[in-house]
């Protein structure tokens, strides 16, 4: 539903609007992740963001700076911290290249900012209590090699299976030397979601 009014607030038709939504409800990254709960319940909130963020360059209206918020820090009580950082990767690069003409760039660059400012801030009821768990955790105690932390990492080599599936071949044939870090067969192959 958010993807399809997304979609009909930047003048797409209903029923192209349509499959943009069922696009973006059965794409593989949500099909494969699917068990990931923080991260499935988050995708809604992505293109709502978008919109809110749109409708306020284009309306110049508070409200609309408020909801980006509100919808920002809900990603982040939901639990998927890490989809909200893209989120926010996302509005900058969708600020940058489309077309608001009574905003510069200077401007959408400082709205942006203070945005992630605005989140941070009331996330903070969130975000501080979970560093301070995770610091007396054994985590936090004990420290993360480097070898832990990147045992499930991709490689930049892989980055051309999104667009392409199988470019390097195919899985059983799987090197580990096109990874980063640890012995054990990473817990996401590629990028590219089946």
């Amino acid at each position: 539903t958010s993807a399809y009014l997304f979609s009909r607030i930047l003048g797409l038709s209903p029923i192209s609007s349509f499959i943009v939504g069922t696009v973006y409800s059965f794409c593989g990254c949500a099909l494969s992740l699917i068990d990931l709960q923080g991260f499935f319940l988050s995708m809604p909130y992505a293109p709502l963001t978008l919109l809110c963020w749109h409708l306020f360059f284009q309306e110049g209206r508070r409200r609309w700076f408020a909801l980006t918020v509100l919808f920002s820090v809900t990603r982040v009580f939901i639990g998927s911290p890490e989809a909200n950082i893209m989120g926010m990767i996302l509005l900058l690069v969708w600020s940058c290249g489309y077309t608001y003409p009574s905003f510069s760039t200077r401007s959408k660059l400082l709205y942006w900012i203070g945005l992630n400012i605005c989140v941070l801030g009331v996330s903070a009821i969130q975000i501080v209590p979970f560093i301070e768990m995770l610091l007396f955790s054994s985590r936090g105690s004990q420290g993360t090699s480097y070898y832990e932390f990147t045992s499930h990492s991709i490689s930049f080599r892989r980055i051309p299976e999104l667009i392409f599936p199988q470019f390097f071949g195919y899985l059983d044939r799987f090197r580990e030397s096109d990874r980063w870090g640890g012995r054990e067969f990473p817990f996401i192959l590629s990028i590219y979601y089946r």
